[in-house]
């Protein structure tokens, strides 16, 4: 019973965290798309590393949560 619960809780969470994800990718996309920083090669590298990074932060929380569970 506890195992359930424990899954319930960690699936509540990775749904928050992947609204976060898709969030912050539409931010990044509609930055690109209707401003002229889309132009700029820097705030390109920029977006990049911003969402490399919470990419492997997100990865980071899975494998985690994989080891609890």
């Amino acid at each position: 019973m506890k195992e359930v619960r424990l899954m319930g809780h960690g699936s509540q969470f990775l749904k928050k965290i992947l609204i976060i994800y898709i969030v912050a990718n539409l931010i990044v996309m509609a930055l690109k798309a209707f401003t002229p920083l889309g132009q700029n090669s820097i705030f390109n590298l920029l977006a990049f590393v911003i969402l490399s990074i919470f990419t492997v932060y997100l990865l980071y929380l899975l494998i985690k949560m994989g080891k609890k569970l």
